[in-house]
């Protein structure tokens, strides 16, 4: 039987934010939707700063989605999310920024994201991309499941050439077991495409295992 426990850091948190409103991530107004203030929410909502592109991944033209430019504001955004588990502004953001994409992702048949090691997982405590995947399937109502998972420990990619990247990903992501997506269009979800070295690893499995369209959702593209 599952216990749904209660995270009491989590709630304290939120009745601080209520008390004590934090300024917006972005612009750092004093919020009044969400955790943005109302016109960085507009400019969100209506993709004033979406970036649209394509790459051929797999022989396949694969379309990339990103909510925003990697500025000093979103890295910020994601470097909370990554290393400190502050969520609330990254889900935010994607939640509000997905709408302009939304005639294109609302057909998918799966949402997924690219997996952490093991190690990492245990280390971290959560895989930040799950956590905007799991948002983007909530928003566009569309199941979310775990279909890759890394193949060995690789270290941070920060420090190398594209080129280097590129390498260091080859054969890093498998399928999961008894996992069908044959014909299916996936979705895809990262936190940011620098190279789009790994994430496009996992586009190539997804495709090598009859994906008929895999799409790339991030929150920032640089």
């Amino acid at each position: 039987m599952k216990t749904n426990l209660v995270n009491p850091i989590k709630i304290a948190a939120k009745i601080i934010d209520i008390i004590y409103p934090q300024d917006c991530p972005v612009c750092k107004r004093k919020p009044k939707v969400t955790s943005l203030c109302e016109n960085c929410a507009k400019m969100y909502i209506s993709g004033q700063k979406a970036m649209i592109s394509s790459e051929i991944i797999s022989e396949n033209l694969t379309t990339i989605f990103a909510i925003d430019d990697f500025n000093p504001q979103i890295r910020n955004v994601i470097h909370n999310l990554k290393y400190n588990g502050i969520e609330k502004y990254a889900q935010d953001i994607l939640r509000l920024g997905i709408t302009p994409f939304y005639d294109e992702l609302k057909n998918a048949d799966i949402i997924t994201s690219v997996p952490l090691h093991f190690f990492r997982l245990i280390r971290r405590g959560y895989n930040q991309a799950a956590i905007l995947a799991k948002v983007a399937a909530n928003e566009l109502q569309i199941p979310y499941e775990r279909l890759l998972f890394r193949t060995r420990y690789n270290f941070t990619q920060t420090k190398k050439n594209s080129e280097k990247r590129r390498k260091a990903v080859i054969g890093l992501f498998a399928m999961r077991k008894k996992k069908r997506i044959s014909g299916k269009t996936i979705v895809i979800v990262d936190d940011v495409c620098t190279t789009s070295a790994t994430i496009s690893e996992c586009v190539k499995r997804l495709y090598e295992n009859g994906a008929k369209k895999v799409i790339i959702l991030c929150l920032a593209k640089t």
